[in-house]
């Protein structure tokens, strides 16, 4: 969620993610909203700034298409679109996909782990049948210059 027109603060939809740091990478790229507009009007999204303004301001969500033309448009991955921790992966947010517990409280994915998802390096299960299970299995192991592996490991989902 947006506090009073400020940064993100946790737990935040995958959604909010998305806008904030479509927001990012157009500054960092120096492009306006009608210049990012007219990039997605080239692949045949019809974008107008209002568009690019909705989606930045969190009004309008966007299509799986459309996820996939921003990537492109602005030389990122999806999985850098959707990661909570931003561009510069300082942003220490947990990730609300709707998880609940057994005791009816909310499962939020860690910062850590919901950057590790993002980046495709992490696979969050969850399981109904015993209410509460979650389990994280990590799909590679981390480069050189990554954090070790052990740390991987020990990034949980955050509880309430």
């Amino acid at each position: 969620m947006k506090d009073a027109g400020g940064p993100l603060v946790g737990p935040v939809r995958p959604s909010d993610a998305l806008a904030e740091n479509l927001r990012a990478y157009r500054m960092l790229r120096l492009m306006t909203q009608d210049q990012l507009a007219a990039r997605m009007n080239d692949l045949s999204h019809g974008w107008g700034r209002s568009t690019v303004s909705a989606v930045e301001g969190r009004t309008r969500n966007v299509t799986i298409d459309e996820l996939f033309g921003l990537a492109v448009t602005l030389g990122v991955t999806i999985g850098e679109l959707l990661d909570p921790t931003g561009p510069d992966n300082s942003r220490l947010v947990s990730l609300d996909v709707g998880l609940e517990s057994g005791t009816g409280h909310p499962h939020h994915v860690a910062p850590r782990l919901a950057h590790l998802w993002a980046a495709s390096r992490a696979v969050v299960r969850f399981f109904r049948e015993d209410g509460a299970r979650v389990e994280i299995e990590l799909t590679e192991h981390p480069g050189p210059g990554r954090p070790d592996a052990a740390d991987d490991r020990r990034a949980e989902v955050a509880q309430p």
